[in-house]
């Protein structure tokens, strides 16, 4: 049941749109460029290096794969310096094969499709929310639906709540099980607190469980001890009204250090396509860490966050009760908060463990006056020693306790409204080494237990083989399900009518099983040499089948029900790129093909064609002198057959001037080659506006005392 009302007019979009013309912002940005990059390249490469970076790399001990420094000391502000040290570099940090902080190896050495975005990289790329720093990741879509929603999928499934990808921060995991996948609204912290974010492209399910399907993302923030002093960051803009935030670090004796931090954000509108609407957002958060460091071996950590967020938002609905279309024009408000702690306890060099419990609430509001309440306990224990030379083991517990509150309203009614979901786990991996520094086998599993399909066992094989210092050949099969959200059991949706005095719903099905996704992988790595190399290399190919897929099945004119009738196959190859040119520029670059098939029995085809074939990016870092930086991003996506969403090419580009160690000012471009243009379609069947992205520009001033 396709509304083509919605969807036909961006077929041809293009010609009805005389505004996707060159944006003049671009021309004046691609010329200065040009002319900095011709002086850069001529250049001897005899300066020293000038960009500055906050702290590059420090363990933390997360329950993620963490990159720590190789002897596993803390690396200052002082320490480093992205662009002086060779790209490449990044890949020999010694990352987390396992979720703590001694169950590690070099990123060169991991057998996965893994990315770490560095907070250098997250400050010159210009990109101001979490959903956008994600354009980053090599072969991870992410499309703009309006001004407050975004469309993230990894290998497939883009859309605005991905199912098959968790999201965390600090170990905390963000992903709603109530409609099921990220409200990307949500998350938000000070930039300049996050230490690096983690992509597993993938699934990492024998790790993390149910729902890390096709990826994890691991957003990783600083220790309290690295971020000392005060930070007040402000940002103003064509659409960012406001961005600001103020932190204060300070210790309260020799063994603990803490940080406090508020933020605020203001978004305007964007410019609506086929109906107007209101999308602009504001957002209020305030947050604090504490690290305890009194023991030599053990730490402690507390830290929390409160926010709310109103955001406009549109939903045309139908009553079928009282025949009217009801135009629900309103904002959505998100609001709720978190406290997390964590204890790491050394037993040896060779034996760590952690203990973590946190407590998470989220309420978001509708326009139609429902409510959903989600209120989460989770604890996590977990122990990694090495056991022989030639084996180490990572294993765990956990258990997870999910209120669920409904208040029904027009759009969604649940029959049951309230609910806790329980779910028991325990997991445990072992790293084979067959050869020294050749061969190494990674066998692991996760068994889980939840209150809506039971029990799960997903289970992992790696390989890697390392025939040479500079190359390094990887495989593996792994198998992870994807639990239904609780709206796919018990809420109905009703949505917009495709024709007079009819509409569409979606009705729940209690009976649903999980989603099963088996994954086939392989990968290479290069790098030019194991000391300073300038040039890396990564390739990652995979095919991925997936049964129990939850289709929409038509029961007659009017009704769809979630039932498990879709088989997929999908398949794809990312690649990714670095060079170092001299020791102030550094180019980069990748470029990902995907395609996925649904195998009907009798479902609606509701993922072929959302996530594009082809897309590319480029970006270019580079100081133009000791204190000024010049840095570039190119994308471009292919278009979207299913919601006749055109191909676009993105330009991002910007300055950064430092004139003293306390002061930066950055002016920033965005969307540069036409003046606006749309990303994604309608949110599934939901008649609501299009928003099309436009050309910004923006400053910020960060002041550090």
């Amino acid at each position: 049941m396709e509304d083509r009302r919605i969807i036909k007019p961006f077929r041809n979009l293009t010609k009805q749109n005389p505004s996707r013309i060159a944006s003049p912002y671009g021309v004046i940005f691609i010329f200065v460029f040009v002319v900095a990059s011709v002086a850069v390249a001529q250049s001897d490469g005899s300066d020293e290096p000038v960009a500055t970076t906050e702290e590059q790399v420090t363990p933390d001990g997360e329950p993620s794969l963490d990159v720590t420094s190789e002897e596993e000391e803390y690396i200052s502000d002082e320490d480093i310096d992205l662009l002086s040290m060779d790209v490449v570099n990044v890949m020999d940090m010694v990352v987390m094969s396992g979720r703590s902080e001694d169950q590690n190896q070099k990123l060169f050495d991991i057998p996965a499709a893994l990315t770490v975005i560095t907070n250098e990289e997250i400050r010159r790329s210009g990109l101001r929310t979490l959903p956008e720093i994600l354009r980053l990741v090599p072969g991870l879509h992410v499309a703009r639906m309006d001004a407050n929603r975004w469309a993230i999928g990894a290998r497939g499934f883009s859309g605005r709540l991905n199912y098959y990808q968790l999201v965390q921060i600090d170990g905390r995991n963000v992903y709603n099980t109530i409609l099921g996948g990220t409200y990307w609204i949500i998350p938000d912290l000070v930039q300049e607190d996050i230490d690096r974010i983690e992509v597993l492209r993938g699934p990492g399910a024998s790790l993390w469980g149910a729902n890390a399907v096709n990826g994890i993302v691991n957003i990783i923030t600083k220790k309290a001890k690295d971020t000392q002093g005060g930070l007040i960051s402000g940002v103003f803009g064509s659409d960012w009204l406001a961005d600001d935030s103020i932190r204060y670090g300070g210790e309260l004796d020799e063994e603990t250090y803490f940080r406090v931090y508020a933020k605020h954000r203001q978004h305007d509108d964007f410019a609506t396509y086929n109906r107007p609407y209101s999308d602009d957002f504001r957002s209020t958060q305030s947050g604090f860490r504490i690290d305890w460091e009194g023991f030599e071996k053990d730490t402690f950590t507390l830290q929390g966050d409160v926010f709310c967020t109103p955001a406009g938002s549109s939903v045309k609905d139908f009553d079928t009760v009282l025949v009217r279309d009801l135009d629900l024009n309103s904002n959505d408000r998100y609001s709720g908060g978190n406290i997390l702690g964590r204890w790491d306890h050394t037993f040896s060099d060779t034996s760590h463990s952690q203990l973590k419990l946190y407590y998470d609430r989220v309420n978001v509001e509708w326009p139609d006056d429902s409510v959903q309440r989600s209120d989460i306990v989770d604890l996590d224990w977990q122990h990694n020693f090495v056991a022989t030379d030639w084996l180490s083991v990572i294993w765990g517990l956990g258990y997870r306790a999910n209120g669920i509150d409904i208040a029904n309203g027009d759009l969604a009614r649940s029959t049951v409204t309230k609910m806790c979901a329980n779910t028991f786990s325990g997991f445990i991996q072992g790293t084979f080494t067959l050869v020294p520094d050749k061969l190494d086998l990674t066998l692991g599993t996760k068994a889980e237990h939840n209150d809506f399909t039971g029990f799960e066992i997903q289970p992992n094989f790696k390989l890697a083989w390392t025939p040479h210092e500079n190359h390094m050949f990887w495989g593996g099969i792994s198998r992870a399900v994807r639990v239904p959200a609780f709206s796919q059991y018990y809420i109905d949706l009703n949505f917009a009518a495709v024709a007079p005095l009819t509409t569409v719903r979606i009705l729940g099905d209690d009976s649903i099983p999980a989603e099963e996704l088996i994954s086939y992988e392989l990968g290479y790595r290069f790098r030019s040499s194991p000391q300073n190399p300038r040039v890396t290399l990564d390739i990652s190919t995979f095919f991925n089948r997936y049964e129990n897929y939850l289709g929409l099945v038509p029961r007659n004119q009017i009704f769809l029900v979630a039932d498990d009738r879709g088989v997929l196959e999908s398949h794809g190859i990312e690649v990714a790129v670095n060079w170092q040119v001299t020791d102030g520029w550094k180019l980069s670059a990748n470029y990902s093909w995907f395609d996925i098939y649904q195998h009907m029995n009798g479902a609606v085809d509701t993922v072929r064609g959302l996530t594009p074939t082809n897309q590319f990016a480029f970006h270019s870092y580079l100081d133009i002198t000791k204190d000024l930086e010049f840095n570039t991003s190119l994308y471009y996506y292919d278009n979207l057959p299913a919601s006749g969403i055109p191909s676009y090419t993105r330009l991002d580009t910007g300055f950064t001037w430092r004139p003293t160690d306390y002061l930066e000012l950055s002016l920033v471009g965005q969307n540069l080659l036409d003046n606006r243009h749309p990303e994604y379609g309608p949110d599934g069947f939901i008649s609501n506006g299009v928003a099309e992205v436009r050309s910004s520009v923006y400053a910020q001033v960060v002041v550090r005392f």
